[in-house]
């Protein structure tokens, strides 16, 4: 049996737009380069080479996974995971390969001898590059595709028909009302759906949470309403920080942990 881990590939990167990026590369975040298939790398570091071209909160997150791989790439011991690595990049069409990664490959001769298969397949890697100009993303030129949501599962729906308890109230004398909050103005089965959507992100990541920016463009996209808005998110959002269910902090939101959970 194999020990060396699966490998996540993530298809679409170099063509997709900002929000869904935001989507798109949450997963990859905080994944060693181990578990990366080469040419999800190598998308990663070609987006973070864009700049201006993308949202500032976007590439500073995109530089951020760019600096922690290369610093992952320069401590792979000289041996089977390296080769592993190198086997990975020569997979990687020459016109994909960013200018930084190539460089962050180069720069494994600094301060170590390659040798045996190791120095075999960098030479190789290497060579493959010449007279090729990498060919940068373009975020947004994807063609438009009909997106499938899943179906709103039965218990978020609003039900089509009235109640007899609910016929009763509509011939009740009407009482007098009260202005109501933006969060209470939420059709209900939306507002439940994207309570629990939340709540489930968060508990995957009970220690450092979600920036906010992430969080809500992941609720968005996942969500069986089409029409989605980040209002309806944030809305939600505060109310169960009211609730004490999630806490914000420096622009995260945090599940808040309660004793017998």
């Amino acid at each position: 049996m194999s020990l060396r881990p699966a490998r996540i590939a993530v298809p679409g990167l170099r063509n997709a737009d900002p929000t869904s990026l935001l989507v798109m590369i949450q997963d990859l975040m905080n994944r060693n380069i181990a578990h990366l298939e080469g040419g999800t790398l190598a998308d990663l570091f070609a987006l973070a080479e864009l700049g201006d071209k993308l949202p500032k909160h976007l590439h500073r997150e995109l530089d951020r996974v760019a600096r922690a791989k290369e610093r992952e790439l320069r401590d792979l011991p000289d041996g089977a995971l390296l080769e592993d690595q190198l086997d990975q990049l020569i997979a990687v069409p020459p016109i994909h390969m960013p200018e930084r990664l190539r460089q962050a490959v180069i720069g494994l001769r600094g301060g170590r001898q390659l040798e045996g298969n190791s120095l075999l397949m960098f030479s190789a890697l290497v060579k493959s590059w010449e007279g090729v100009e990498p060919q940068p993303p373009q975020p947004g030129k994807a063609a438009a595709a009909n997106v499938e949501r899943p179906a709103v599962p039965k218990r978020f729906q609003m039900p089509d028909e009235p109640s007899p308890r609910q016929r009763a109230r509509a011939v009740a004398p009407a009482r007098p009302t009260v202005a109501a909050t933006p969060a209470a103005k939420l059709d209900e089965g939306r507002a439940l759906w994207i309570r629990q959507h939340v709540i489930e992100r968060l508990e995957a990541r009970k220690e450092q949470g979600l920036k906010e920016t992430i969080l809500v463009a992941a609720t968005c996209h996942n969500s069986p309403f089409s029409d989605m808005q980040r209002s309806e998110v944030l809305a939600e959002l505060r109310e169960l920080k009211r609730e004490g269910s999630v806490k914000n902090s420096a622009g995260r939101w945090i599940r808040v942990q309660r004793l017998g959970w």
